[in-house]
């Protein structure tokens, strides 16, 4: 009997295994993601030197994604939760799985997906314009980590939950 969060990963999965154009666009996706939001967090702390951005914002454009990485980190050390390739066997991730670093990490939670959102979020305190697109490319690239059977759709929500909840502890602890 196969688990909410495994069944929903086979489906979402299986559209990737039917539709090429999906699954192009699935692997397009979880490759750049990370180039991207890196770029976008550069452009992002610019624009809040450069900008009349408030001291607080800048504290949590700078504390929320590093504190928030750091804790997946730790999570994932502590859960060590298998990756759908090594857990179930009709699943092979749509991505080079032969980096052996891949293949030792965990699952929970998926730190693309936590670092995404986290930047995103950040973004989203410097200029909403910015960050409303970053939140729905964070949504985008969570679904690629599943569509290419990288992450449950658990490693990737959880990840969304912790960005979301150390914004907020930073944003009460900058009094914003």
């Amino acid at each position: 009997m196969r688990s909410p969060d495994e069944r929903i990963l086979l489906c979402i999965y299986g559209l990737s295994k039917k539709n090429r154009v999906f699954c192009a666009l699935m692997k397009w996706v979880c490759k750049l993601s990370s180039a991207v939001f890196f770029l976008a967090y550069i452009l992002g702390a610019v624009w809040s030197f450069v900008s009349e951005t408030a001291h607080g914002e800048v504290i949590v454009y700078f504390a929320a994604p590093a504190s928030t990485l750091g804790i997946s980190y730790m999570i994932r050390f502590i859960v060590k939760r298998k990756r759908p390739h090594q857990a179930i066997a009709d699943v092979t991730p749509f991505v080079d799985k032969s980096d052996a670093k891949m293949r030792k990490r965990d699952s929970l939670p998926s730190n693309h997906s936590t670092s995404a959102a986290a930047i995103a979020l950040a973004l989203l305190a410097v200029s909403s314009c910015a960050g409303i697109v970053a939140l729905a490319a964070a949504a985008l690239t969570g679904l690629s980590r599943v569509a290419v059977g990288l992450h449950y759709l658990g490693d990737v929500l959880a990840g969304f939950v912790l960005a979301a909840g150390m914004h907020v502890a930073w944003m009460q602890i900058s009094g914003l």
